[in-house]
């Protein structure tokens, strides 16, 4: 039994065969492809090698068409879902003039997800017409089948699709030029057949040349009106244009980048304003616990005194807590002494003695 590659092949051409005897690559059910569309939908990977080829031609036609991407996955499990889900989407809001499902090259098992049948049904059922550009040259998918256009490469998908401004000025030139010759030998030879109609019949030499006149001045319209056409398409090409620099994504970028500037500078600017208030009640409390402190207390002369015993030592406040002989501890702001009880006086004989 074949695998890898083989397997994968078979299968391809079993799928082949079972839609194409259902009718999904008849020519008769495809659709034609707007000659000037201008709204375009782009399905495919965000972070690709193909729309960053579809856009650079979209950029270098200058066409004026808008470009809104629907992005999915191009490999993997959910690819084949993600594709047909977005077909199936545009295709019920109707906002677009056509769409155009794109990839860079691959492996057969990359190009998989191009080759499910959930992929081929969405663009069998689709109204709207759907032009792809999948792999390189070679590379053939049962989407490419079911499509109503075909191009080899995401690159050839764009030019197909964005007609190349500066090509139609020149075209318009051209023609503008031969519709001026022929106006101009076809208003040349009237004007000879007058010229020999007035010497031959003199007598209608008047209304000849009132032809004449008239012909000139239809001549002087029809190059006005020429010129006005020719100025019009120029200015909307040119709107086109402004209108394609000012929707450019770098621009959009360079936006987003300065709000996320502001948005920093702010941020740190609160993160600045809650550490000042936390190092100011810091200080309130560390001034606070100092106040109270013991050893705020033997810092001003003050002393403590503990009895020693086996376990733990014992703070003595009367004399009456110890006897001669006991060994006691006494703690001062700067170390301590270690001391022995010679006698004991009562609290009235201590007072007396102060």
């Amino acid at each position: 039994e074949p695998a890898g590659a083989g397997k994968m092949q078979l299968e391809f051409e079993k799928t082949k065969a079972k839609l194409a005897a259902l009718g999904y690559f008849d020519e008769e059910r495809k659709q034609n492809i707007p000659q000037f569309p201008e709204k375009i939908a782009v399905i495919t990977s965000p972070t690709g090698a193909a729309i960053a080829d579809f856009l650079k031609i979209i950029r270098l036609r200058k066409t004026g068409a808008h470009i809104q991407l629907y992005p999915v996955s191009v490999q993997g499990d959910s690819a084949a879902r993600e594709i047909a889900a977005a077909i199936k989407e545009l295709d019920t809001l109707q906002r677009h003039d056509v769409v155009a499902l794109i990839r860079g090259g691959g492996s057969l098992e990359d190009l998989q997800a191009f080759n499910d049948e959930r992929v081929a049904e969405a663009i069998f059922s689709a109204r709207l017409p759907i032009i792809t550009g999948i792999g390189h040259q070679i590379d053939f998918t049962i989407a490419d089948f079911c499509a109503d256009y075909r191009c080899p490469t995401p690159t050839a998908a764009a030019e197909y699709l964005a007609s190349d401004s500066a090509a139609l000025l020149r075209q318009l030139h051209i023609l503008r030029t031969r519709l001026i010759g022929r106006m101009r030998q076809q208003l040349d030879s009237a004007a000879r057949h007058l010229h020999y109609q007035r010497r031959s019949l003199g007598v209608i030499t008047k209304k000849l040349m009132a032809t004449e006149q008239t012909l000139k001045l239809h001549q002087t319209r029809i190059n006005a009106a020429i010129a006005n056409k020719i100025n019009r398409v120029e200015n909307q090409l040119h709107h086109q244009q402004y209108r394609l620099e000012r929707n450019s994504p770098q621009q959009r970028i360079a936006q987003s980048k300065q709000k996320l500037l502001v948005l920093d500078q702010k941020l740190r600017q609160k993160i600045q304003q809650y550490i000042a208030i936390k190092e100011e009640k810091l200080m309130q409390t560390t001034a606070l616990l100092q106040s109270v402190s013991p050893l705020a207390t033997l810092a001003r002369g003050y002393s403590v005194t503990r009895k020693k015993a086996s376990d733990k030592a014992h703070i003595i406040s009367s004399a009456n807590d110890v006897s001669p002989g006991d060994q006691v501890e006494i703690l001062l702001h700067r170390g301590r002494l270690e001391c022995e009880v010679k006698k004991t006086l009562p609290a009235e004989t201590s007072r007396e003695a102060t």
